[in-house]
């Protein structure tokens, strides 16, 4: 009797496919590309020193008053004591004689460490009324701006992200990033939109809760009777209101995804993130793991490549071009690249979380991206008549 023999070959395993999760790990590849970095990297600088500026934090820092009172548009910003004053050398005093300026004086003393005798200036007089009005004006006026700023310019850079993430994710398309920062631009006033009506929703919902904290200060509202009926509606919708404040907080981070993924509305953005956070938490949860255990490796890499670029500078830095301020602003952009590379991993693996509970709740495959429809198709040309 013949025997065959039946054999299954397994040719390659679609890990992609069996293991969705670890489309995560393409985060960390578009977290290393090196025009991201640097694009992020000078974003940071930028949004950073603007706000300690107009915020007055560089205030007490020597080092930084020193850095920035050059000739810097940002040091204007920044308060000065009255070593900073215009000083007039032709007026220099002896030890003796400034030894008898008292402290109440018109003149203050600067001690120069580098001159032999000390330096006497005026000390600042008193700004009137209207100036201090008019530069308060502007320092609010410069804080406002820094922090609009900062927020839209972060937006637009989240939004660009997302939008390469999940091309990336889908079917490894590749754009450039002037193209989707274009397409993520026309999107922010949806986003703003959208977290507009989640703002006013949550207001709108909280006033039956502020009402009824109102109603414990009158005494009728004490009474057995009314805490009998109000107290059990009173949780539920406290309740209720605790489930929708947890998914609009969870999926806030969403919106930007929805808006980029679906080119959809600011509607649609907040019902859908809203779903897919609460509809699947145990998912959510893996999956945020799941991004920690991808972006950890990835950190501790560009923390070891940072910090062998600054121990090697610090070996050679007295020979050289190692010594001169341009190495060493590149060498300050290079610690702050590591911040760039949190910023951009952060975003892409929001996106990326969020392809994946699209799939799980909705079931719509990953490569189900929003792709701009082609212009037109050339007419192609018929042969000439002879």
């Amino acid at each position: 009797m013949k025997s065959t023999a039946h054999s299954l070959i397994l040719s390659a395993v679609d890990w992609d496919e069996l293991c969705p999760w670890i489309q995560i790990r393409k985060c960390l590849q578009l977290a290393f590309s090196k025009r991201l970095l640097f694009i992020v990297t000078i974003h940071l600088l930028t949004v950073s020193i603007w706000l300690a500026a107009a915020f007055g934090w560089f205030s007490g820092k020597k080092v930084l008053e020193d850095f920035l009172r050059d000739g810097s548009l940002i040091s204007a910003y920044v308060p000065r004591p009255a070593a900073f004053c215009v000083n007039r050398p032709s007026e220099g005093i002896s030890p003796d004689e400034a030894a008898g300026l008292k402290e109440d004086s018109p003149l203050a003393l600067l001690v120069d460490e580098s001159a032999e005798r000390p330096v006497l200036i005026s000390k600042p007089e008193p700004a009137s009324a209207h100036s201090a009005s008019q530069s308060s004006i502007a320092v609010c006026a410069n804080r406002g701006f820094s922090v609009l700023y900062a927020v839209l310019s972060t937006l637009l850079l989240w939004m660009t992200i997302a939008r390469l993430t999940a091309l990336k994710i889908s079917r490894e398309y590749r754009s450039s990033i002037r193209s989707e920062m274009k397409f993520a631009l026309s999107k922010i006033p949806s986003v703003i939109g959208a977290v507009f009506i989640i703002l006013a929703g949550l207001f709108l919902l909280s006033l039956p809760l502020l009402l009824g904290r109102g109603f414990l200060f009158w005494d009728w509202f004490h009474s057995a009777a009314v805490w009998a009926g109000l107290t059990p509606l009173a949780l539920i919708y406290a309740t209720f209101f605790f489930l929708i404040l947890s998914g609009c907080v969870l999926g806030v981070f969403f919106i930007p995804s929805v808006l980029v993924t679906e080119n959809s509305d600011a509607f649609d953005a907040i019902s859908r993130s809203y779903a897919y956070s609460l509809q699947s938490l145990l998912r959510f949860a893996f999956y945020v793991l799941a991004a920690i255990l991808f972006g950890v490796p990835g950190f501790l890499l560009m923390v070891f490549c940072v910090v062998s670029i600054l121990w090697v500078y610090l070996v050679f830095s007295g020979v050289g071009i190692f010594g001169s301020p341009v190495i060493q602003l590149c060498l300050y952009g290079f610690s702050w690249a590591v911040s760039a590379f949190l910023f951009i991993y952060f975003f892409s693996a929001v996106q990326a979380i969020y392809l994946l509970l699209r799939r799980d709740v909705d079931s719509v495959e990953l490569d189900a991206v929003w792709l701009p429809e082609p212009q037109g198709v050339p007419i192609p040309k018929l042969p000439k008549l002879e």
